[in-house]
């Protein structure tokens, strides 16, 4: 449909008007037509004028309300982003608040926990330190004194030659050390967040553990305990068993004191030395 703003009124009723008196001039239709035409049709264009003008002022009108109209929803957007702005602005800082409080309370969480695990796996390690060291201790008095039969024996064979009513031989004690504590802290990972000083020197102590652990089995492997001993090999036996418990106390004593130096160091009441 043609808008209306664009139909030319005005011209068409003037062409109307020229048309009409061009029928009225001419001949013979003069006399037909009353003589209130001319009237009528001045009346006619005026009241298109009128017509006109009232539709460009209706125009007019809705082109402002439709101004007004742009003017109030520009106005309600901005209205609007700044009220999303305000609630942005009252809503967002209590968020970002609880977020960051939440991260400092599980920070602390896990820090709480980590140091925990700290504590007890030091408190463990130490006393597994001082159970080994008590443990060979123990034993390192124990192969003494097995030592010492070995020596007699051996003395008494060379002088005195082979009795049938002497029993030769002898045992041996063997510390039975632990490392769970060390593997547990290592599998924890709780042994990162100790002092590099104190990882070595742990590492150590469990190192001359495992040597200990090992030359346990060799010790019993190797060693000739009364079902061997035969007399024609006696004295070689007895003094092959003399060899490796004196080897095995030396191995003992080495693991001892890296024992001993530790807690010395690091545990408030060190133990004391034993007496031979």
């Amino acid at each position: 449909m043609a808008d209306r703003k664009n139909i030319p009124w005005d011209a068409m009723a003037e062409r109307v008007a020229e048309l009409l008196k061009h029928q009225l001039n001419k001949p013979g239709n003069q006399a037909k037509q009353p003589n209130h035409l001319g009237d009528a049709l001045e009346k006619m264009i005026t009241q298109q004028q009128q017509t006109n003008e009232q539709l460009q002022k209706l125009h007019r009108s809705a082109e402002a309300q439709i101004q007004e109209f742009r003017d109030w929803q520009a106005s309600t957007r901005r209205s609007a982003s700044k009220d999303f702005l305000r609630k942005m602005a009252l809503e967002i800082p209590p968020v970002v608040i609880a977020v960051l409080l939440a991260f400092g309370i599980n920070s602390w969480w896990q820090q709480q926990k980590s140091d925990e695990l700290q504590e007890t796996s030091i408190e463990n390690i130490h006393r597994e330190i001082q159970t080994n060291l008590a443990d060979l201790e123990q034993t390192i008095m124990k192969n003494q004194e097995y030592l010492q039969e070995l020596k007699d024996q051996v003395s008494t064979l060379r002088q005195d030659g082979y009795d049938d009513e002497q029993q030769y031989g002898s045992g041996i004690s063997i510390a039975p050390l632990k490392d769970a504590a060390w593997q547990a802290a290592n599998i924890s990972g709780a042994v990162a967040n100790f002092s590099p000083e104190s990882i070595q020197e742990l590492a150590e102590v469990y190192s001359f553990v495992t040597t200990q652990i090992d030359y346990n089995f060799y010790a019993i492997s190797r060693l000739d305990l009364k079902g061997r001993l035969r007399p024609e090999t006696l004295l070689l036996s007895l003094e092959t068993n003399l060899l490796i418990l004196e080897n095995y106390i030396e191995v003992s004593r080495n693991t001892a004191d890296k024992h001993r130096l530790f807690l010395e160091k690091y545990v408030e009441e060190p133990p004391t030395e034993p007496t031979n």
